[in-house]
């Protein structure tokens, strides 16, 4: 990676001493060329470009930049992260979300330190955190939605890590420990491979991470390695130290019983939503249904009394006369009645409806709020460099 330009501005007065460059062989130093000296601990790369701008005023500024500009193409965190924003813009469960925001700026770290190199051990170990994640994600195409936007914001290629993911997957069942540790004595792709990252730690040039230490144990794992001298071996042989990939491996040991736990939490949540929705359904086809007499007249809201006077109509004939009333407009008066003794019902049916769904609404999203915060304390642990050095905030992984 090369090394971020070094810019420095300076200004001064026009009526200053000008040293004009001799023509002979001698060289004037760039600091002295201009009557004046830059400030020390700028180091420039091995062109330097002198650009000076002049005008009316007695000022004149110099601007030095190093060939080392063109580092600026490094993104930020809040750059991938918006590529990413942007490639895949569904809403993601905040349980799966909370986590892939730590893990990217986690691996964004990784993708542009120094002597980051990219090889299939890494990209093993990231895709069994991701698939182990997102395991029970409610669609599978969103499952490789999600991975290719994530890969693709950090510039690099989905396709490729789930290829060589697989290719060393394969390579690994058919491992023995002896055989597993004896990599470097054979010929193959994948020997060479880990020849290669042999060498780079050999020269402190070799990136660890904890992706590279999930690979490891992936590797032992399809392997039936399950001798602790088998990783001592293997890590002697790759020329890591076995400290860190022991320390990584207890973190991620722990992670994974905390992320069972944390999918046991949204499998209850989704259950209870579920309940609760058919529970809504039903709620409202009750309060929807309409009641009914013995000879199926609707009869909703209206008392009994009324009912059964309406059995007989020539005693309703009957009444109306000696009352002297017209009976259809008592007829009409008394459907109006009956309509608006039904809206009643239903309007006090659905108030109460709505006074159990807020209630209910309030006690889920306490619920939810203590899911999410069980999560994060589960998933929030520190995390630690190969150092020693405290990286608070980082989800480890």
């Amino acid at each position: 990676m090369a090394a971020a330009a070094a810019v420095t501005s300076v200004s001064f007065s026009a009526s200053a001493k000008l040293r004009a460059p001799s023509s002979s062989t001698n060289r004037v130093p760039a600091s002295e060329l201009f009557g004046f000296r830059l400030r020390s601990g700028v180091s420039f790369g091995q062109a330097v470009s002198v650009r000076v701008s002049s005008s009316s005023s007695s000022v004149v500024v110099v601007r030095c930049v190093s060939d080392g500009a063109a580092s600026a193409d490094i993104p930020t965190v809040a750059q991938t992260k918006l590529k990413f924003l942007q490639a895949y813009k569904r809403p993601i469960p905040s349980i799966y979300n909370n986590v892939l925001q730590e893990l990217i700026v986690q691996q964004h770290l990784m993708r542009y330190k120094k002597n980051y190199k990219y090889d299939p051990v890494f990209a093993l170990g990231f895709v069994t955190v991701y698939d182990q994640l997102v395991e029970g994600y409610p669609s599978e195409e969103d499952q490789s939605a999600i991975f290719e936007a994530y890969i693709n914001a950090l510039n690099e290629s989905p396709e490729q890590y789930r290829k060589d993911a697989r290719k060393l997957e394969d390579w690994a069942r058919l491992q023995t420990p002896e055989s597993l540790v004896d990599f470097s004595s054979r010929d193959g792709e994948t020997e060479a491979v880990l020849k290669d990252i042999a060498a780079r730690a050999g020269t402190k040039s070799f990136s660890y991470s904890r992706f590279f230490a999930i690979g490891l144990f992936r590797i032992l794992e399809l392997s039936n390695a399950t001798e602790p001298t088998v990783l001592e071996k293997l890590c002697a042989a790759l020329n890591v130290d076995k400290r860190s990939v022991d320390r990584d491996l207890d973190v991620y040991r722990n992670l994974l019983t905390k992320l069972v736990q944390a999918k046991e939490l949204l499998r209850e949540y989704v259950d209870r939503e579920k309940k609760k929705r058919e529970e809504r359904v039903q709620s409202q086809k009750a309060s929807e249904a309409k009641m009914y007499t013995a000879d199926g007249n609707d009869a909703v809201g209206i008392p009994c009394s009324y009912v059964l006077c309406a059995h007989s109509t020539e005693i309703w004939s009957e009444l109306c006369a000696a009352l002297n009333v017209d009976k259809r407009s008592v007829d009409r008066d008394l459907d109006v009645y009956r309509n608006l003794l039904t809206k009643l019902v239903q309007a006090k049916e659905l108030l109460r409806e709505y006074v159990d769904r807020e209630k209910k609404k309030r006690e889920e999203r306490v619920q939810s709020q203590k899911a999410s915060e069980a999560v994060k304390t589960m998933l929030g642990t520190k995390m630690y460099t190969a150092d020693g050095n405290d990286n608070v905030g980082i989800t480890v992984l």
